[in-house]
């Protein structure tokens, strides 16, 4: 008898972890974007729900501060190199981070990959400048959506309640 019961604990002890993980990327979206040198980039990201019809950005979360949904940054993967804001980036995984403020958003890349640590802004690698416009309806989820925008291009666009910023990346 003990020795069913010590197997069978054994086996919940193993399969946990596994079910944790599965239920945390449940969780998560990816958006991705292919460039016509053959490389991809994608970003995955916490799509989470505004708590209301107010305006978030501003209330809730105050202008300037670095935000990053359910406090889990975005995170992008790039297979080959690329530039931001004329920085470059090589190929590999980032996270990435929101500064909301009133008529411009900031999308910080960071060399920071454990999602789960505090924000470092020793590890940024640089502010990327979005620009900023209203969207027709309400967006109630945060959404990511990476666009193929021309040759070697894809846009980053964040859409939230009833604002968008928008970004490009350059694959070289």
């Amino acid at each position: 008898m003990n020795r069913t019961l010590l197997l069978v604990l054994l086996c919940l002890s193993l399969l946990a972890p596994a079910l944790v993980f599965a239920q945390d990327a449940a969780n998560e979206s990816v958006a991705s974007c292919n460039l016509e040198n053959g490389d991809q980039v994608a970003i995955r990201y916490q799509p989470v729900k505004a708590s209301g019809e107010k305006q978030e950005f501003g209330s809730k979360i105050p202008y300037g501060s670095v935000w990053a949904p359910n406090n889990t940054p975005l995170v992008l993967f790039t297979s080959g190199p690329l530039s931001a804001a004329d920085h470059s980036l090589t190929a590999g995984a980032y996270t990435m981070y929101l500064v909301p403020n009133k008529s411009a958003w900031t999308l910080v890349i960071s060399s920071q990959t454990d999602t789960k640590a505090k924000y470092d802004a020793s590890k940024d690698i640089v502010r990327v400048p979005m620009e900023l416009g209203a969207l027709p309806n309400s967006q109630p989820e945060f959404k990511v959506i990476l666009g193929h925008t021309g040759p070697n291009e894809c846009s980053i666009r964040i859409y939230w309640q009833k604002q968008g910023g928008f970004a490009t990346f350059k694959g070289k």
